[in-house]
C-alpha cells in the first residue's frame, strides 16, 4: 500500500508541533495525542522531545528543543533549524490548535483501522484455529481500535454536579435506586443497587447457592425490564432453563427436568415458558472460553439488543489464556479485567467466586474478607463483596431454610447482613421475613 493510500494531515501535524513552540502550556491542551499519532517519523520524534523536556522541568522552544535534537543525533534527519522555523510559520491560527490536533488524532484512527483490517486479513488466511477462535481474536483486534481514545471526558465540577443533583432530583421524585435494583430489598436498600462501572463479587462455599442466586438476581432483574447476560461456565443453558422454569413456575426443579409431574401442572409449565419468554434475559454456556471472548461477546450484545447487567457465573472457570504458572496472578488478571470491563461497558458486573473448603473447619463459618487473601486480588479489585452462609447446610436443625447474605466490603457505602429465605427444592432466593433481634447481627471483625 502506497503513502498515498494512509490518511494524515502534514499541515495539521506541522501545525501541532509549530504552536506548541511559540506557546508549551498548549501541550496540556493536546494531553490525548500520543507520538504514534504523527505520521511522519521526525514528528514523532518532536513530541516524544517536548513530553521528555517537560517531565525534566526544561523550557520547550526552538533554542532548547534544537540542542535535544543534536544531543539524540537526530538533528540533521530531523531538517535542521530550517525545519523548526517552518514549523511555527505553518500555524495558520493558534486559536485552532485543538482542531489541529484533533485533526491528527482522526487519521491515527483511520491509520489504526486499516492496520487492523490488514492484521484480520492475515489471521483469516494463515490461522489454524477454529472460526469461533479466528472470530474472537479478529474482534479482539477491532476492538483495541474502536476504544482507541479519542479525545479528552474531562469537565468541569460545575457541570459534573449538575448532572449529579440532576439524577438525586430524578431518585427523590421517582423514589427509585441509584442503580439497578436486584429485587433483594436489603441488599437494595444497603447499597441502592447495582451501579455502572462496579464490580461486584459473590463469594460463598461449593453447593451454598451461589449459582442460583446469580440466577434469581437476573430473573429479578430483568422481570423489571433490564436487559441481564448471564454467562455460565459452569451449567449447561438446558440446566440454567430447568432451574428457571422451577423459579417461576413454583415446581420441583428435579420433577420438571424428569418429566413427572400431574397433567394439571401442564398449565403452569406453559404460563412459565411465555412469562420467561418474553424477558429480556440473554444466557449462554461458556465452556473455556477466555477474558477476551467475554469482551467480544459483551460487546456484540450491546450493540445488538443492548446490555445493563453482565452476570458471570464463575471466576474460576474463566481461561485465563496462555500458560498459567501462578494461580493467585491468574486470578488477579481475572478480576482486574472484569473490573475494568466494567468500565469499558458501563454496565454492573455481578461475578461469583468459590471460597474455600476450609473455611468448613472453623467454628465460627460465616465467611469473612480474609476468606480471599489467598485469591490474588479479588478483595482490591471487588467495589462490593457479597457472602453466602446457610446455616442449615451444617446443622439441619440451624435455622432450616435460612440463607444468611453478608456484605463484607462496599467501596461506597455501609456493610451489613441480611437474611433470605432459600426454597430448595424450587432453587429460589427471596425476601425474608425481618430477622428476629435474639440473632446477633454480623460485622467486619
Amino acid at each position: 500500500m502506497n503513502d498515498a493510500v494512509y490518511p494524515h494531515s502534514e499541515e495539521a501535524e506541522k501545525a501541532v508541533l509549530g504552536a506548541i513552540l511559540f506557546d508549551p502550556l498548549r501541550l496540556d491542551d493536546l494531553d490525548f495525542l500520543e507520538s504514534a499519532d504523527f505520521y511522519l517519523i521526525k514528528h514523532q520524534w518532536l513530541w516524544d522531545i517536548y513530553r521528555l523536556m517537560v517531565d525534566r522541568g526544561e523550557s520547550v522552544d526552538e533554542i532548547t528543543v534544537a540542542a535535544e535534537l543534536k544531543t539524540q543525533h537526530k538533528f540533521d534527519d530531523f531538517g535542521g533549524q530550517s525545519y523548526l522555523t517552518d514549523l511555527i510559520n505553518s500555524v495558520a491560527s493558534f486559536q485552532n490548535i485543538m482542531i489541529y490536533g484533533e485533526l491528527v488524532k482522526r487519521c491515527a484512527k483511520r491509520r489504526a483501522i486499516i492496520s487492523a483490517a490488514s492484521e484480520i486479513a492475515n489471521l483469516a488466511v494463515n490461522s489454524t484455529g477454529t472460526l469461533e477462535d479466528i472470530t474472537d481474536q479478529a474482534e479482539a483486534i477491532l476492538y483495541g481500535v474502536t476504544h482507541f481514545v479519542g479525545g479528552r471526558e474531562d469537565m468541569s465540577l460545575r457541570t459534573a454536579i449538575g448532572e449529579y443533583f440532576d439524577e438525586v432530583e430524578k431518585r427523590y421524585n421517582d423514589g427509585g435506586y441509584a442503580g439497578i435494583p436486584t429485587g433483594f430489598s436489603e441488599y437494595d436498600a444497603l447499597t441502592n443497587g447495582l451501579r455502572n462501572g462496579e464490580l461486584t463479587l459473590v463469594g460463598a462455599r461449593p453447593s451454598m447457592g451461589k449459582t442460583s442466586l446469580l440466577l434469581n438476581m437476573a430473573y429479578n432483574i430483568a422481570e423489571k425490564g433490564y436487559k441481564p447476560l448471564f454467562l455460565s461456565f459452569e451449567m449447561t443453558v438446558e440446566a440454567l432453563c430447568n432451574r428457571l422454569m422451577s423459579l417461576v413456575s413454583g415446581m420441583d426443579s428435579n420433577l420438571i427436568d424428569a418429566g413427572k409431574f400431574r397433567p394439571e401442572h401442564w398449565e403452569k409449565m406453559v404460563d412459565g415458558t411465555t412469562k420467561l419468554g418474553e424477558m429480556p434475559f440473554y444466557l449462554r454456556y461458556c465452556s473455556g472460553i477466555t477474558l477476551t471472548t467475554v469482551r467480544s461477546i459483551c460487546n456484540r450484545q450491546k450493540r445488538s439488543t443492548g446490555l445493563d447487567v453482565l452476570i458471570v457465573d464463575y471466576l474460576g472457570l474463566i481461561n485465563p489464556g496462555g500458560k498459567v504458572t501462578n494461580q493467585n496472578q491468574a486470578i488477579s488478571d481475572l478480576s482486574r479485567g472484569l473490573k475494568m470491563l466494567a468500565g469499558e461497558l458501563n454496565v454492573p458486573v455481578v461475578v461469583a467466586s468459590q471460597l474455600s473448603r476450609d473455611l468448613k473447619d472453623r467454628t465460627d463459618k460465616r465467611p469473612q474478607l480474609w476468606d480471599l487473601r489467598d485469591s490474588g486480588s479479588l478483595e482490591q479489585d471487588a467495589d462490593n463483596v457479597l457472602f453466602v452462609h446457610r446455616p442449615d447446610y451444617y446443622v439441619a436443625a440451624d435455622r432450616p431454610g435460612i440463607a444468611e447474605l453478608i456484605l463484607a466490603k462496599q467501596r461506597n457505602g455501609p456493610i451489613g447482613m441480611f437474611n433470605l429465605e432459600f426454597k430448595k427444592a424450587l432453587t429460589k432466593f427471596v425476601n425474608a421475613a425481618p430477622r428476629p433481634a435474639s440473632i446477633p447481627t454480623w460485622r467486619d471483625n
